[in-house]
Order: C-alpha cells, then structure tokens, then sequence
C-alpha cells in the first residue's frame, strides 16, 4: 500500500510531548516489531514529519518497541496549538515516512 490517512480521534499528544504511534505507523517507518528505532523529526507546512530513513545530517529521535516517541520542542508546540492535542497520521510506506497534521 502507498499511502494512507488515519483519522482515529483518539490520536492524542500527551501534556509532556510524547506521542503514540499506532501499529500501521510503526510499519511504514521500517519498524520491526519488539524492537526499537531511531527516526528522525521536523515540521514541514503545518504538519510533523517522522522519517524512518535515517540521514547522517539530521538528529536523530528514538521511538520505543511499544511506539512512543517524545517530540521536539517545535512539533510539540506545533500541537499544543489546539487545545485537545489531537492529530491525524498520513503514512507513506514509499518513503518511510508519516506526517501527523493537527486538527
């Protein structure tokens, strides 16, 4: 599959900038599974953009083998703009890449 939106309402920041992400994100990054990774993180056009292909140039975040990630300082206030924290994933398996666009 190339690409897919998830709107689940429940896709939530926490109030400490940490963020959950769901089996089918964990797969389009190049996840295995029980295992954790390093990703990278930056925030294009109003949305986060999490990147499994890892560049030497860029730092790096680390996602747990349950998914939980704990964004940066501009995502989390990229977030933090609305006041539930609640965002959609758009999952690129192509690209290795998710995009989580604020709603």
């Amino acid at each position: 599959m190339e690409k897919m939106t998830i709107k689940n309402k429940r896709l939530k920041m926490s109030p400490g900038g940490v963020v959950t992400l769901n089996v089918a994100t964990r797969k389009a990054l190049g996840m295995k599974v029980n295992e954790p990774a390093n990703v990278s993180v930056t925030v294009d056009d109003n949305c986060i953009v999490i990147n499994g292909n890892l560049e030497a140039d860029k730092k790096t975040w680390r996602v747990s083998k349950s998914g939980q990630l704990v964004i940066n300082a501009e995502a989390k206030e990229l977030l933090s703009k609305n006041e539930h924290r609640h965002y959609w994933v758009m999952l690129d398996d192509n690209k290795r890449e998710a995009r989580l666009m604020p709603y």
